[in-house]
């Protein structure tokens, strides 16, 4: 079978497809027109999320028997357009589901406990104290919106803090949500101190956490994103920073990822971010990004597809 990748993944999973009799063409800097270009001889695509699997490129390539994404969001691929040609799409989000749990209670520590603005203070040789004094996670309460394989590994990290995880997920029966109290969006609303989406992008999923969600909550409350960007509006996550009713902000995806290509609004809105200071916290979409994960997303993969390669 012809396979394209065209985007750095783990070298064991370009090694085994080729001993497994594969004709395998690793191409990570390709363009959006080049792979329309070329794509039509092969039967595998292999794609992360730098370029879109749309309609074009679907009927750019007759030959197409399956798309495999390193990872998890699927919001580039037209998944019902290949579906309807029979070719089959796979994911591999289990594979840095530890790895997004454990960043995600790694930036939750480090905004309650004020760690970077405490290292940056003793970079500046100065020990301050009581400015710095956190709060603690156990007793708290946290809602987790989204209860799939990254909600569920995070539930699972918090629940050996002693702390009251409510879980909500529309698509899953509460009977199989783990390490969570099963609750409503209202009973959130009402109880959560702590707001963790893991949730893909959507229609439905497009700035859910909006004016009227922050309004609906009853707490103040902190929040985390390791989901994608545009689940929270940032103009209004900074009204509710502005406000007080959001706390602080733990994100690690932003609704435009490309500095380079902001317009003059979105450098405002993002400069107006920064200014909260150690109250928010951005990292460059790097919560699923490990070492271990580099394989596993590779080799869940190479599992889901084991009838075909």
């Amino acid at each position: 079978m012809k396979i394209l990748i065209t985007d750095l993944v783990h070298p064991d999973l370009v090694s085994l497809l080729a001993e497994r009799g594969h004709q395998v063409t690793s191409d990570p800097a390709i363009s959006y027109k080049r792979l329309s270009e070329v794509i039509a001889p092969f039967e595998g695509l292999i794609v992360s999320t730098r370029l879109p699997i749309d309609k074009a490129i679907i009927d750019a390539a007759p030959n197409l028997r399956f798309i495999a994404r390193v990872g998890s969001g699927m919001e580039h691929i037209d998944m019902l357009y290949a579906q309807e040609k029979g070719i089959r799409v796979v994911s591999s989000p289990e594979g840095n589901a530890n790895a997004v749990a454990e960043h995600a209670l790694g930036m939750l520590l480090a905004l309650l406990r004020h760690i970077p603005r405490a290292v940056q203070e003793i970079r500046q040789q100065k020990w301050i104290r009581e400015a710095n004094r956190g709060i603690e996670l156990k007793g708290r309460t946290i809602g987790i919106i989204g209860v799939g394989h990254t909600g569920t590994a995070f539930a699972r990290k918090l629940s050996g803090m002693e702390m009251r995880v409510l879980g909500y997920d529309k698509y899953r029966n509460s009977t199989d949500l783990l390490y969570v109290t099963p609750a409503s969006i209202q009973e959130i609303s009402e109880q959560a101190e702590i707001i963790s989406f893991h949730v893909p992008l959507t229609a439905e999923t497009h700035y859910y956490l909006n004016r009227s969600f922050i309004d609906n909550m009853k707490n103040p409350f902190i929040l985390i994103n390791t989901s994608r960007g545009k689940v929270v509006s940032t103009v209004d996550l900074i009204d509710g920073l502005s406000s007080g009713k959001i706390r602080g902000a733990a994100l690690d995806v932003l609704e435009n990822e490309q500095f380079s290509l902001y317009t003059t609004k979105e450098k405002e809105v993002h400069e107006a971010l920064m200014a909260f200071e150690d109250r928010v916290l951005i990292t460059p979409h790097i919560a699923g990004w490990t070492k271990e994960s580099k394989y596993l997303l590779s080799s869940v993969l190479l599992d889901k597809l084991s009838d075909l390669l």
